[in-house]
């Protein structure tokens, strides 16, 4: 028996994000949209590596700031300025810091299934998240670009395989 290394960062997005970001969603094993809240955090984390290591390759900036991140979210999502940082500052860091988005000093948060992924009420005191819509996009993103996957830094693990 040999046994093969899979280090394609392709095939290890597609096996460790892709797919059970898809098992998330499906209402049939997971009920009621309850993995929606693993689902969100990890695509957070996942635009933010894409982000990075797009920054690293078109602009050779070695370190993303925030601005960055939600210059990002104005091109990816078609949204303005103002509701990306409020996205990003209440949502991402509060999902990966805390496990919530941020409620406390912003605009309160609530699940939604219409488009866009998320969007600011008129009085930019609500913010109505999509999270598979979110999800969905962050995934199109990394398969439309899969050079953003690959971090010097941060490089994928692999795989052994036996054949």
């Amino acid at each position: 028996m040999t046994r093969k290394i899979l280090d394609d960062p392709k095939e290890l997005f597609r096996r460790w994000y892709k797919v059970p970001l898809k098992i998330l969603g499906d209402f049939t094993i997971v009920p009621r949209g309850d993995g929606g809240w693993i689902a969100l955090a990890i695509s957070c984390l996942l635009f933010e590596r894409y982000v990075s290591v797009k920054y690293k390759l078109e602009n050779k900036k070695l370190r993303i700031k925030d601005e960055d991140i939600y210059a990002q979210l104005v091109v990816d999502f078609g949204t303005d300025k103002n509701t990306a940082k409020k996205f990003w500052d209440n949502v991402r860091n509060g999902l990966l810091h805390m496990g919530m988005p941020k409620q406390k000093g912003g605009p309160i948060w609530e699940i939604y299934d219409e488009m866009p992924p998320f969007k600011l009420n008129d009085e930019k005191s609500r913010i109505y998240i999509n999270v598979w819509k979110f999800r969905d996009r962050v995934i199109e993103i990394l398969d439309n670009n899969p050079h953003y996957l690959t971090d010097g830094d941060y490089p994928w693990g692999h795989i052994w395989s036996e054949h």
